[in-house]
This record gives structure tokens, sequence and C-alpha cells, in this order.
């Protein structure tokens, strides 16, 4: 007779994919939403500034106005945008590796365990905490998810399309997060010189057809100038859309380590 709990799993999964045997199907759709009513709040502030009103002498002045504030409008649907994706990875991220420490069970080490493998009790499965190079844990759903996934022998799951916006994602948030709309010189030197030009690796249609195209960074950010220089970055449609997709590929991967291990368990 198959568990209840088995039995829910797995219509969650027929119905929702791997992102509803995760728990995180009517999340996502939240998130969906959000982000559409943003999008249109977006592109209504577009529309306004290709036909401003006519305001006489003082349309000129009306419309810069207008077009700062847009500005930071933009800026401000950037970071409620990222705002709403990035705790969709962070909690997928921690429910699949309650399932694979679950999945992984009294399985001897691997044949060449890393330093995290000493790491005592639940603190080994949590995907926020890393180990730095001096030996210290400190806690980074970026880093520590890369230290996790390769712990577990599957460190090939971020280096694919997934990782790329998974890395800009949480550059872009943090960014966003300590140094709000408008950021340092440093950091708009830093992120427009070494990230606007780096480049995805080539999707593969068959597990992810977003397009027939790599993108690169520049193809999720914009950059906003005042005086000819840098002022705003802020991120474009395409993210929000590819950034859906990708979290959705990354509970497929999860989700098939997963099966993969319970499989191994049973033989």
């Amino acid at each position: 007779m198959v568990e209840y709990d088995d039995a829910y799993e797995a219509m969650m999964e027929v119905d929702h994919g791997p992102l509803g045997y995760f728990g995180m199907y009517d999340v996502r759709d939240a998130v969906r939403e959000m982000l559409a009513r943003l999008l249109e709040s977006r592109r209504e502030k577009d529309a306004f500034l290709h036909e401003p009103p006519n305001f006489g002498e003082y349309t000129g002045d009306v419309c810069a106005d207008v077009a700062c504030q847009a500005t930071f409008a933009d800026a401000a649907f950037s970071q409620a945008a990222v705002a709403g994706i990035a705790p969709l990875f962070e909690t997928l991220l921690k429910n699949a590796a309650e399932k694979l420490r679950e999945a992984w069970a009294e399985r001897p080490l691997p044949e060449h365990p890393n330093e995290r493998w000493n790491w005592k009790g639940k603190k080994f499965w949590n995907p926020k905490l890393f180990r730095t190079d001096n030996g210290r844990k400190r806690e980074s759903f970026r880093e520590g998810t890369r230290q996790f996934l390769e712990s577990l022998g599957h460190d090939d799951v971020l280096n694919s399309f997934t990782g790329v916006v998974f890395e800009a994602l949480f550059e872009y948030r943090n960014a966003m997060l300590h140094e709000g709309y408008v950021w340092s010189k440093a950091t708009l030197d830093k992120f427009c010189a070494a990230r606007l030009d780096r480049k995805a690796p080539h999707i593969d249609r068959r597990m992810m057809p977003l397009s027939d195209d790599a993108r690169c960074w520049g193809d999720w950010f914009q950059t906003c100038e005042c005086d000819g220089q840098p002022w705003m970055i802020t991120v474009t449609d395409r993210f929000a859309h590819d950034a859906l997709l990708a979290v959705e590929d990354l509970a497929r991967s999860l989700r098939h380590i997963e099966s993969a291990l319970r499989a191994n368990s049973q033989q």
C-alpha cells in the first residue's frame, strides 16, 4: 500500500512538476503574478515617456522630471523583481536539501570526501553555509550552494545556464540590498566592466528551451546614464522571464539527484 505522503508527493509532481514536488508551486505562481503586475506598470511608464503630454513651454522640464522619476521607478521595479525571485531559489534549495538529506540516509561517505563532510549534524545539509579559505563558516546561498552541490558530486548543476542566472541574480540582489538604487562608483564600474559582457553557456534546448542563443548579462541588465556616465543598473523583462525558468530547471536537477539517491539506496 502506498503511503499518503508518497502518494501526495507523486500527485504534486505529476500536476505541478519538480517545483510542486518541493512544495513550491503556489509560491512560484504568486511570484509570477507579482512580476506580471510590475511589468504592466513598467510598460505604462514607458508609454508615457514615449508620448508625453504637451505642457507648452514647460514640456522639456516636465519631461526631464518625469524621466528621472521613471528611472527611479524602474530601479524600484528591478529591486522588487529580484526580491521576489531570489527567495524562490533560497526556499527551493532549503526544501530540496532536506529531501536530499533523507535520501542520503545511511549511505557511506563519497570516495573522496571534501572538508564539508567533516561538519556535524545538519550543518552539512544547510545550503546557506559555506567554508571560507581560512576554514571559517559563513552564510551565503550563492557560495554555500556551490560548495554543497560540489560535496555531493553534482557541481555541474551550476556550471550551466541556470548557474549563470543564479550568479547574476544574487550579485545584483546583494548590490541593491546593500547600496540602494544608486550604487557607488566602484560597484558600478565592477558590475559594468566585469559583468555585462559575461557570456552564459550555450543552452541545451532538450533540457530548457529558452532560446537558440546563449545569453549574456547584457541581455538581463541595462545601464541608465547621467551626463554620459553609468548611474543606475536595472533588470530587463528578459531576466525576470529567464530567472523563473532557471528556478524550474534547478528544481528539475535537484529532483533528479534525489531520485538517483533513493534508487541507489534500494539496490
